[in-house]
């Protein structure tokens, strides 16, 4: 599939719910959302169906997300049914980790050994009040045991939030040292309603940039850039002479979106063709109409050629949650 500005698009970030099992900050408003009724969700089935009909455009790369995909009951189906779908090569999720130990023997049965492993800081407090309540040990316990059982790449993203450090930057920095892992540095995106940086304020902590924590890690020891991509995403990374793992930043860029090759469908099944657009494609209401799939694949064609080469300014209601990560 190749869009108006020539790029190939073959990459569905796909959130299967709007549920999550943790609050964090950036991603909900602190009073909470209003869930979807579940028949507003795409089924399992119609999940599998719509990735069947998007493998025949050509996307090969699939990344689940939520909320939280782990919360899902049916996860496994939608994994084993999507891995049936024979143009499909790659599928990988995203995940907050803490319901990750009890599915990683599932997933590496399955091959879905590329896990995005959510973690904004590795101070418990700080952990703790990011994610409303969230237990950081039962993310890191999981975090080892995918290590051990030979999950990789495994990436953990690191959202800049209000009142991260360089403690907190050094505690990753470290990490990268020490364990097989690609630490991604995020630069948050401004979600309209979300975090206003209240912490910051309250704390008297200064908040750090990726600048900032870029200078403070070369400062340490002489890190190199890594050639080539690692992976499908957009960090850049790099790496200490001896370590096991290696540490990335993503800033939001215009650069980064002509690069962009991704379409995500959310969990109420319409597609989006970048984050920040309000322009969707309800894909679940003509599937439900009982539309075929060449009709579809028409209508996701001629949409997807108009994907912009840099943010749509389209104000967007949805929170992180029911577009996903």
């Amino acid at each position: 599939m190749i869009d108006d500005f020539n790029r190939k698009i073959d990459y569905l970030r796909l959130s299967v719910t709007d549920r999550c099992n943790l609050r964090c900050t950036y991603c909900m408003p602190a009073e909470g959302i209003r869930m979807l009724d579940r028949a507003q969700l795409l089924s399992a089935e119609e999940i599998i169906k719509t990735v069947g009909i998007l493998s025949r455009l050509g996307f090969r790369k699939i990344r689940l997300t939520g909320g939280e995909p782990l919360v899902r009951k049916d996860i496994i189906t939608i994994i084993e049914g999507i891995k049936a779908i024979g143009p499909i090569e790659d599928i990988s999720i995203t995940t907050n980790g803490v319901l990750l130990k009890r599915f990683l023997k599932d997933l590496y049965r399955l091959g879905t050994k590329r896990i995005n492993i959510s973690i904004d800081s590795l101070d418990e407090n700080n952990y703790s009040r990011i994610t409303r309540g969230g237990l950081l040990g039962k993310v890191l316990e999981a975090l080892d045991e995918s290590i051990m059982m030979g999950f990789g790449p495994i990436k953990i993203n690191t959202v800049i939030t209000s009142g991260f450090n360089l403690d907190d930057a050094r505690s990753f920095i470290e990490m990268s040292e020490k364990k097989p892992v690609f630490i991604r540095f995020i630069e948050r995106m401004h979600i309209p309603g979300l975090e206003t940086g209240s912490y910051q304020k309250e704390s008297g902590i200064k908040q750090v940039n990726l600048d900032d924590i870029f200078r403070f890690m070369t400062s340490r020891a002489l890190y190199r850039r890594i050639k080539g991509p690692q992976g499908f995403g957009p960090a850049a990374y790099y790496r200490k002479s001896g370590s096991t793992g290696s540490i990335g930043f993503i800033k939001i860029s215009k650069d980064r979106c002509k690069r962009c090759n991704r379409i995500r469908l959310t969990s109420r099944g319409t597609l989006k063709r970048c984050l920040f657009s309000g322009k969707e494609l309800d894909i679940k209401k003509e599937l439900r109409k009982g539309r075929g799939p060449d009709t579809i694949i028409k209508m996701v064609s001629e949409y997807i050629k108009g994907k912009p080469d840099y943010r749509d300014h389209t104000n967007i209601q949805d929170s992180m949650n029911m577009i996903g990560g």
